[in-house]
């Protein structure tokens, strides 16, 4: 236990199985990028953490929910792509080009705010497109008055397509029916801008559990998030295909005990 602590109980981060469940997910996906997630503070395991450990592992991109969390690495002294995997408020804009995030766009505005911003500043700003497939949150509806959005977002000065991404709400269910459906969506839009001569280098879908059970939306990078804690979603019966194992313990110090009359 750490002396320093005031209280009797803690977390412990265990560092080595964290690089071995990165590694099982990197053996699992092949040649695809990895995108290290570590959103709210890496879901509690301490974002700087395990940022230092995916780098290790040679990860070059991560991904966080907001700004806040995006200037805590670069404090912390990280100059790798970081993804952002929510919106950034436009009054926010123009911090979010000073420390080189790539935005999730979802708007022509949104776009247009962060040229302006990349030309006052003069640099180059990286955008992933966001493309809303069934889950109904932030994104592009793939249909074609989107195409024609995207086209003039990608004529914007000082902007660049890197990456488009869509998120799966129900691979974690025992019925994939619907995260087959929203794969089709993504890939007959994505095709669609192709056609329209659009190409954006990155494709991103799969979470954890896609991870783990759907290798046809590996497409080229992917972002797992649970599944790197040591955690199988329940539906995921096959524990052999990527071998993971707890990182977080939680521990604590007998304080007080006490013996009563029986009953």
């Amino acid at each position: 236990m750490n002396k320093g602590l005031l209280r009797s109980a803690w977390a412990e981060i265990d560092k080595n199985r964290l690089i071995d469940n990165i590694q099982a997910v990197q053996n699992r996906v092949g040649d695809r990028k990895l995108i290290g997630v570590v959103k709210a503070n890496a879901y509690g395991h301490g974002a700087v953490i395990v940022a230092k450990a995916y780098q290790e592992c040679g990860v070059d991109m991560l991904a966080v929910a907001t700004l806040e969390e995006a200037n805590e690495l670069r404090n912390a002294g990280f100059t790798c792509r970081i993804m952002m995997m929510g919106l950034i408020p436009l009054e926010l804009v123009g911090k979010a080009v000073e420390i080189e995030v790539m935005p999730l766009i979802s708007t022509m505005e949104c776009a247009a705010e962060f040229s302006k911003q990349a030309q006052n500043q003069r640099k180059t700003i990286e955008l992933v497109i966001a493309v809303d497939t069934g889950m109904g949150r932030i994104g592009f509806l793939p249909e074609k008055k989107s195409i024609s959005v995207i086209a003039e977002i990608k004529k914007l000065p000082n902007i660049k397509m890197m990456g488009i991404m869509t998120h799966f709400s129900s691979a974690d269910m025992e019925d994939l029916s619907y995260t087959y459906r929203q794969k089709e969506k993504f890939d007959n839009f994505y095709q669609r801008l192709l056609e329209a001569g659009i190409k954006i280098p990155m494709r991103t879908a799969a979470n954890s559990p896609s991870i783990l059970r759907l290798p046809s939306v590996f497409y080229e990078a992917v972002r797992p998030g649970t599944v790197i804690w040591g955690c199988y979603p329940a539906c995921v019966k096959d524990h052999d295909t990527v071998k993971v194992r707890s990182v977080m313990s939680i521990k604590c110090r007998v304080i007080y005990l006490k013996t009563v009359a029986a009953g």
